[in-house]
């Protein structure tokens, strides 16, 4: 009998990373984070992308995954002002954020959970679509696991 997978698929290696955004950034693309792997085998599962501001004006902020040559852009996500300052404005769960889903590749894991993936070679980006204020700062944070297909 013939053994389908001798190596499971397996979540590893933690990942977390960070962006900010100042005024003197504009409206530039940042790339959170890249899926890397020498072989090509290995996948980033996200299950956390939050978002804080201590901005006195909402802004919007456009993610997108870049394939290695393009961004594809996912859609907006608004971010009130001082969001994740205060008990009035939590910080901001992207992923969790139905209503105005920011990334098209948010799945459900078996759990329940919320998970965005990046195939090897992809990365997750992000920009403002407005600057930001002068002395303030916006700030994405990203956290998974790099996730090994068998």
């Amino acid at each position: 009998m013939a053994v389908k997978n001798q190596e499971p698929s397996q979540l590893h290696d933690p990942v977390n990373s960070r962006v900010t955004f100042v005024n003197a950034d504009g409206t530039a693309y940042k790339t959170i984070l890249t899926a890397t792997a020498a072989d090509n085998s290995k996948e980033l599962q996200l299950y956390s992308i939050i978002a804080t501001s201590d901005d006195t004006v909402s802004r919007d902020l456009r993610f997108a995954i870049n394939n290695g040559s393009n961004d594809i852009e996912q859609g907006d996500i608004s971010i009130a002002p001082s969001s994740g300052f205060g008990i009035a404005t939590p910080p901001v769960q992207v992923m969790a954020n139905r209503t105005l889903p920011a990334l098209a590749r948010v799945l459900k894991d078996i759990r329940g959970n919320w998970f965005c993936w990046l195939a090897a070679g992809e990365s997750l980006r992000v920009r403002p679509l407005t600057a930001v204020t002068a002395t303030r700062t916006i700030a994405v944070s990203v956290a998974g696991w790099n996730f090994t297909r068998s």
